[in-house]
């Protein structure tokens, strides 16, 4: 069964957004700077993903907000770095 050629781009487009976030973390100057970066990154692709994804289904959010909540007790804080 071959591939559709949507999930065959989806597939290269995350290869190449890894691939740039690798050499930005290799190549950056200052940890300041590359949160910076990333965080406007993360803003820029979250504003095309909602321009031009269809909207998630009301039954969806539960789980959205249980994962978000779950990243954010997971992830380390400041004092532990």
């Amino acid at each position: 069964m071959p591939l559709q050629p949507e999930l065959t781009l989806l597939v290269r487009l995350a290869a190449l957004l890894h691939a740039t976030w690798n050499a930005v973390v290799k190549g950056a100057g200052g940890k300041l700077a590359t949160c910076a970066l990333s965080r406007a990154m993360e803003v820029l692709l979250g504003t095309v993903a909602l321009a031009l994804l269809p909207t998630m289904a009301g039954t969806a959010w539960p789980y959205v907000l249980a994962a978000a909540i779950n990243r954010q007790r997971r992830r380390p804080s400041r004092s532990n770095r």
